[in-house]
């Protein structure tokens, strides 16, 4: 594949207005200029013409990113997420789908696919132990020439590699501040880019222990799973950690206080993704379940706010569908985009129903300490978890569809939400674009539900 041809395909005029109406015209997140998508409508064709003459003239340049922190729980630093203006973003986007036609082994596999294959080893019998390895700072700790190294392999075109290279050295910034070095080192995180650029620079340490038929090895994004012989498994860790070491990348090793790195008997039990296994039976690790139980139980919190501040009925009735419909979502999860999501999908390998069947009492309880047990109906996590091992997603009853979800179902869902007087006469179009940008967090929110611990990014 050419790699110039690919890129003048995505660098041009119409296939860049394509991305912004696709993947940018409906977003609220704002950049360093902190302008909307709603405001950046009426000059998009010529701000984006305009940045493509810089691109062809060798010199587009991205704005510093704006700084957002997220927190990754008490007594450790957060997370620093690069939030790039709207220009830019479609100019990443275009980047990260160029890398990914180059590239498509580096297309992040989801964490399903990793469980399945671990699921499959273990189920086999045929190791004896295993070997978690965490990786320190991963995206931070990423060299720059060294990863240019490796794209100059298959991109020769010395613009394309500009333009990657200034988007990775664009330095963070907190809101109103202003940073003149330049990011020497590490991957921004946030950036539609990013995950890509960390595959590729990996993807060495993944192919030299695929490559090895004495091991099963499995690895997302920072987390790394190797299952082996007993016998094999201390040499074997000391091999890992200095090849990982020699690729400059920063493995916590087993000693260090606080450190996930470990090498034990699988006899032993372990947790991986969120998951755990242990005496055979695979099943969601106990924190992931007080984390769903958790979020289960904030929407109620929502619901007993919203209820007492009702001035009246209306508000009242409005209060509890909102309270039943946001429940439900987290409780089934949905399909969106042909994708299955939410908590009771992530966990659907799990051969274990004992914890599926305590959520479901537990949210019986929360219900009758809200005073709403009886007045609403909520879905089981049981039976979305039967729901969720089908493999066809065209016969879910039970769950969500919003790939086949009509206009009028689309209307009575904002309705609930925000009411006649804001939904009652908006056209066909409007409800569409008004439910996509509520769908937007909805989504973020199923995705909360299921993310793992990553502290070391």
């Amino acid at each position: 594949m050419s790699a110039s041809r690919e890129f003048s395909k995505l660098f041009k005029l119409s296939s860049l207005l394509e991305i912004y109406a696709k993947y940018i015209k409906d977003s609220t997140a704002t950049g360093i200029d902190n302008c909307r998508a709603i405001v950046y409508e009426k000059d998009a064709k010529r701000d984006i013409s305009a940045a493509l003459e810089r691109i062809n003239s060798d010199c587009y340049r991205f704005s510093q990113f704006k700084e957002k922190l997220i927190s990754k729980g008490a007594n450790k630093p957060p997370r620093v997420l690069s939030i790039p203006t709207i220009r830019d973003r479609v100019i990443l986007k275009a980047l990260s789908k160029f890398l990914a036609k180059l590239y498509p082994q580096a297309i992040t596999e989801i964490p399903q696919v990793k469980i399945n294959r671990v699921v499959e080893a273990v189920k086999s019998g045929g190791y004896g132990a295993f070997i978690k390895i965490d990786l320190k700072n991963f995206y931070p700790s990423i060299p720059h020439e060294q990863l240019l190294k490796i794209l100059k392999k298959k991109i020769r075109k010395k613009q394309i590699l500009a333009l990657i290279q200034n988007a990775i050295r664009m330095p963070t910034v907190p809101k109103g501040g202003v940073i003149t070095s330049i990011n020497d080192k590490g991957v921004p995180q946030g950036l539609s880019i990013s995950n890509l650029l960390a595959e590729i620079y990996i993807s060495d340490v993944d192919q030299h222990f695929y490559e090895d038929p004495s091991l099963h090895y499995t690895r997302y994004v920072d987390d790394i799973l190797i299952l082996c012989s007993k016998e094999d498994s201390e040499a074997l860790y000391a091999r890992a950690i200095s090849y990982l070491k020699s690729k400059l990348l920063e493995p916590h090793e087993r000693d260090l206080i606080g450190s996930k790195t470990q090498v034990e008997p699988i006899s032993k039990g372990f947790e991986y993704l969120g998951y755990s296994f242990k005496a055979g039976r695979i099943s969601p690790k106990e924190s992931s379940i007080k984390n769903f139980e958790s979020k289960i139980a904030s929407v109620l919190t929502a619901y007993k706010y919203k209820n007492e501040i009702s001035k009246n009925d209306a508000d009242r009735i409005k209060a509890l569908d909102v309270c039943q419909w946001r429940l439900n979502l987290k409780l089934s999860g949905c399909i969106f985009q042909s994708k299955r999501l939410g908590w009771v999908f992530y966990f659907s390998q799990a051969d274990n129903t004992t914890c599926f069947r305590h959520i479901d009492s537990t949210v019986t309880s929360m219900l009758s300490r809200a005073g709403i047990k009886g007045k609403i109906k909520v879905k089981k996590v049981l039976k979305a978890y039967y729901e969720a091992r089908r493999t066809d997603k065209s016969t879910h009853k039970y769950v969500v569809n919003f790939d086949t979800m009509s206009t009028v179902e689309k209307k009575e869902i904002l309705l609930s939400y925000l009411g006649a007087n804001k939904v009652g006469k908006l056209s066909d179009a409007k409800i569409d674009s008004l439910f996509k940008m509520k769908l937007r967090d909805i989504i973020k929110e199923l995705e909360q539900d299921t993310s793992q611990d990553s502290s070391s990014l």
